[in-house]
């Protein structure tokens, strides 16, 4: 699938983690050792030992539109939520900041990677496998010294493009969870919408003639 058109990135996450981001206005990059893939986590675990005494924190975003995958293994469940960011809006929340990279990962074969040996600083940060490519992912990475805080940064709620609920939440609680996020300071104004990619109306319309 190719990129979306609205020049968002979008990151999916839990409702907890978006209505604490939208109360506080700030976005928290978070350590890569939870991550699921493990071949990332070894990946950054090779930067993070390169560079002594530093810590190493990321954020993961995509450039794609939603799709099944991204909804089923980033935000499962009735409660998973979709934030899509104007990403030069939330480029500029990162740009003054030395410790700060953003970049696209890229995307090779093991054969085409084995090529490239060894691999720099700047592949063990944005480097996966070509079976991952349809997550067209976008990564926020810090590298420092953060005296055990996770790295935080505050951003304007004008950087949301919308919000879109889980295709899995139960109807009658999307208006209630509209509201919820409508009440948040700053947040009355946000577009929100509830996925409709697991039940399509006009798609399902095909079938009837």
């Amino acid at each position: 699938m190719g990129s979306n058109s609205l020049n968002t990135i979008n990151r999916y996450t839990s409702l907890a983690s978006a209505i604490h981001m939208l109360t506080k206005k700030q976005i928290t990059l978070l350590d890569p050792d939870t991550w699921d893939d493990r071949n990332d986590v070894h990946f950054i675990q090779k930067y993070r030992s390169r560079n002594q005494n530093k810590q190493v924190f990321a954020l993961c975003f995509s450039r794609s539109d939603q799709t099944y995958h991204h909804w089923r293994v980033f935000a499962p469940g009735p409660d998973g939520v979709c934030i899509a960011f104007y990403e030069a809006k939330l480029r500029e929340v990162f740009s003054l900041n030395s410790n700060v990279e953003i970049g696209n990962v890229k995307y090779r074969s093991i054969g085409d990677a084995r090529a490239m040996k060894p691999l720099s600083d700047e592949n063990l940060k944005f480097l996966k496998h070509k079976r991952y490519e349809p997550e067209e992912e976008t990564r926020i990475v810090y590298t420092g010294k953060t005296n055990g805080q996770y790295p935080t940064y505050p951003f304007p709620i004008s950087a949301i493009e919308r919000i879109t609920l889980s295709p899995w939440l139960t109807k009658p609680l999307v208006d209630p969870m509209k509201s919820l996020i409508a009440k948040i300071d700053k947040c009355q104004r946000l577009k929100i919408y509830r996925s409709t990619l697991i039940d399509y109306r006009d798609w399902q319309s095909l079938a009837d003639g």
